[in-house]
């Protein structure tokens, strides 16, 4: 495989098949969906490092219910949160220090219905993410609380997706799945 990303050169790929088999295809786009130990990573851009500081936290949310009213599809919620607060409140929970440090993001979609959904029946994606540090990196379990959520995501004043955002996170933020990753630079092959 080569070079590609506008570099002139030919990209391929090499895919596993079943039996041991691989298999080389051309591309002319190549999208890692493979998880955080990425082989096609390691194929395109093994110089791209897997690890390292500031780390993330993500989760994702499937809430029943429609979202209020947007302009587009897809809205985005950037908070920095109080951190005098939150620490008052959780003490010293490195978790919890080490997200309200940053700032946190959450997303919020409509979802397609789902195939045998009743009619009228709609679902809201929420999606998002927290900084995790050194420390909290194993231990962010104190972060997987529909309360701590709702406390990260606070704001003095709130709009109706805001409200909306807040009463998500907090009635479904427990059964929430997370996934914690890494900040890297985007690399191109």
């Amino acid at each position: 495989g080569g070079g590609g990303g506008g570099g002139g050169g030919e990209l391929a790929v090499t895919v596993a098949r079943g039996g041991g088999v691989t298999e080389t295809l051309p591309a002319d786009l190549v999208v890692a969906c493979d998880g955080r130990y990425s082989a096609l990573r390691q194929q395109l851009a093994p110089a791209v490092p897997c690890y390292g500081p500031p780390y993330v936290a993500d989760f994702r949310i499937v809430a029943p219910g429609a979202p209020p009213p947007m302009e587009g599809p897809l809205w985005r919620v950037y908070n920095r949160p109080d951190a005098a607060a939150l620490a008052a409140k959780y003490g010293g929970d490195t978790a919890i220090r080490a997200a309200a440090e940053g700032v946190v993001r959450v997303g919020l979609m409509r979802m397609p219905a789902r195939a045998g959904a009743a009619p009228g029946e709609v679902e809201t994606g929420l999606f998002g993410n927290v900084r995790l540090s050194d420390e909290s990196l194993e231990a962010y379990g104190s972060l997987r609380s529909g309360a701590v959520l709702r406390d990260l995501f606070a704001a003095p004043r709130l709009d109706p997706i805001g409200d909306f955002v807040l009463r998500v996170l907090e009635a479904h933020g427990d059964a929430a799945h997370w996934a914690r990753k890494q900040q890297t630079e985007t690399a191109y092959a």
